[in-house]
């Protein structure tokens, strides 16, 4: 019977299967032209973010522009992180410079709006290059889709962690039952659901709901360090606060 029997096998799975949540995928599905212009509440990477009245380009220091990575319409979601996230499109900026120098808190800019619309958006231009390297992202068109996650660890779930340490080593059973579920962590673009973590869950806990996972995304040209994903996660008790890891390479 293998290191335990076809009902224990069954009863992990149906505990295991309980944790799923489900998630937005934020598919990539094709590069723009340099000048194309996107619907200022639409999905989508690169190319015109949406700003409202009063809004600049965020700067380093004054001096050197962020790059504009991708912004997300929560309405475009099949799947919404939490339904008491109280924005509904958030826009995501990234300094290379300040990947380079490990500024873990400055790197990641990211901006949220409550009910955006076409007639609050602006048009706010960007600031020229300071370094060839400044803007890297392409403009590129999304398509969401609704898709499943689980935890990227069994420590995050203690009572199914039980329930496998009775059977032998919790985390192979874990990654065993995953498996049977036909389910693999991949790395893609997300919102809600669970992250896939490339080393420590720094932005799990009590106190903040996980918001979204920005990817690699080739067609975009979006590529940070090792192919580092972007964490953001909102505070629970202040959605004014948004937490971000970006330096987790492979």
């Amino acid at each position: 019977m293998g290191l335990f029997g076809g009902r224990e096998k069954a009863e992990l799975d149906a505990a295991v299967a309980a944790l799923a949540k489900p998630a937005t995928a934020l598919v990539v599905t094709g590069a723009m032209p340099p000048d194309h212009v996107f619907a200022p509440t639409e999905t989508h990477f690169g190319g015109n973010p949406y700003f409202e009245a009063g809004e600049s380009w965020p700067m380093l220091d004054g001096a050197r522009p962020y790059d504009f990575v991708c912004q997300v319409n929560l309405r475009d979601c099949p799947e919404r992180p939490r339904p008491d996230v109280p924005f509904d499109l958030f826009t995501v900026f990234f300094c290379w410079a300040l990947y380079e120098e490990v500024d873990v808190e400055r790197a990641c800019v990211v901006r949220t709006y409550r009910e955006p619309s076409p007639g609050k958006a602006i048009t706010v231009p960007r600031p020229p290059a300071v370094d060839p390297d400044d803007f890297k992202v392409r403009p590129c068109a999304v398509r969401t889709e609704r898709f499943v996650t689980y935890p990227w660890s069994i420590d995050a779930a203690p009572d199914v962690f039980a329930e496998a340490s009775r059977v032998g080593d919790p985390r192979a059973a874990y990654e065993g039952a995953l498996k049977r579920l036909d389910f693999l962590h991949d790395m893609r673009s997300r919102v809600g659901g669970f992250p896939t973590w490339v080393h420590d869950a720094t932005l799990d806990g009590d106190d903040t709901i996980f918001l979204a996972q920005i990817d690699y995304e080739p067609k975009a040209n979006n590529c940070i360090g090792d192919a580092a994903p972007i964490f953001i996660a909102v505070s629970a008790t202040d959605s004014t606060r948004i937490q971000t890891d970006c330096f987790q390479s492979f």
